[in-house]
Order: structure tokens, then C-alpha cells, then sequence
């Protein structure tokens, strides 16, 4: 007599033979955890820990944010790249952007009274400096950069221009964040404000 049962499929796993879930390759970490997790020479020993916990809180976006960054470090040289984030923070007086970015900068990428320099605007340096600076306050201002200042930058405009609202919203995102004891600020340039003095100090 026929059984009317319908014999259970054997389990075909998906795996190979000899592997299992356990065996599976682990999974690749992301950009936001990537950049948490390693502490960059150029970062001469900060780490924004305060700005990671807030991107973290919004894992898709922060690791969009923190992947734009990363190309910036690849597009963008260190010099100009420093002056727009020291630009927009002394501009947008975001303390947090500002004092780790005095430290990024100091001594590899700029001196400290050209740091200083820059908190007082396009004036107080001179050359491309000066056009990298223009460019940051011409874009904050209304989005749109002047002809000369577009053609003065070349093929630096796009970066420039990618790089400053790159740290705009940086500058937003961690505007109430305290930056101590994640980043111990440099003396005479510990907020944009205090920059400027330095700099009329050193000028008189």
C-alpha cells in the first residue's frame, strides 16, 4: 500500500560543504567605523569621538558624510582643504570644526599665525590663499561663487566648492558639541574669536 504522505525535501544548505554561518566571511565594516576606529597620524592624536557618536546615531547618512570626506582627503590638497574647513568654522563659529581643524593644520599644512590669518578672512593672506578664502565666503554667502574667484581656483573649484559644504554641515551637525576632552585646544587660537586677536597681536 502507497504511503499518501509526501516525503519530506532533504535540506540543501546554501553554504558549501565543510562550511557553515560560522565560517562566513565577517562582515565588511563601514566607512563610519572605519574612520571611528582608527586614530590617523594626521590627526596628531585627536579624536572627534563626540561627532562620531552623533553620525552613529544616523548610520546611513554618517557614513555617507564620513565617505565624502574621505574622498576629499584624496581630491583635495592639504592646504587648501585645511583653509576652507578653518574658513567655514571661523565664519560659522563652530568651535568643535574649528579647534580640531587648528590642530590638523598646525605646523604640516600651516603656521600658526596663518591659522590665525585665516580667522580674520581673505585679506589677511594673499595669492591663491587669499582666493581659497574668497571662495569659502562667497559660498556661505550665497551659494554661488564669483566669476574671477571660479577662474582664479581652476581646477580647484569643484573640490573647494564640495569641500565647503562638506563642512558647513559638519559645522551644523556638531554646533552644540563641546570639543574638550575630545581635542584640547591650542592656545591663542582657541575659538575664531580669540584667533583674530592673536592675529592683530602679531600684526602691531
Amino acid at each position: 500500500m502507497t504511503n499518501s504522505r509526501t516525503a519530506p525535501k532533504p535540506h540543501i544548505s546554501s553554504y558549501p560543504p565543510g562550511r557553515g554561518r560560522a565560517d562566513a566571511p565577517p562582515p565588511v565594516p563601514s566607512q563610519l567605523e572605519r574612520r571611528a576606529g582608527h586614530d590617523r597620524a594626521k590627526w596628531k592624536g585627536t579624536n572627534p569621538g563626540a561627532l562620531f557618536r552623533v553620525l552613529a546615531a544616523h548610520p546611513v547618512v554618517g557614513d555617507a558624510l564620513c565617505g565624502l570626506g574621505d574622498a576629499l582627503l584624496e581630491d583635495l590638497a592639504d592646504r587648501p582643504r585645511e583653509l576652507v574647513a578653518l574658513r567655514v568654522s571661523a565664519v560659522l563659529d563652530s568651535v568643535y570644526v574649528w579647534t580640531g581643524h587648528t590642530h590638523l593644520a598646525l605646523d604640516s599644512v600651516l603656521s600658526r599665525s596663518e591659522i590665525a590669518a585665516v580667522a580674520c578672512g581673505p585679506a589677511a593672506l594673499a595669492g591663491r590663499d587669499t582666493a581659497v578664502l574668497r571662495a569659502v565666503d562667497e559660498l556661505l554667502a550665497d551659494d554661488r561663487l564669483a566669476r574671477l574667484t571660479y577662474f582664479t581656483l581652476g581646477s580647484e573649484a569643484f573640490g573647494v566648492i564640495v569641500a565647503t559644504g562638506f563642512y558647513r554641515t559638519l559645522a551644523a551637525v556638531a554646533r552644540d558639541l563641546d570639543p574638550r576632552p575630545d581635542i584640547r585646544p591650542i592656545a591663542g587660537l582657541e575659538t575664531p574669536a580669540r584667533a583674530r586677536e592673536t592675529h592683530a597681536g602679531l600684526a602691531s
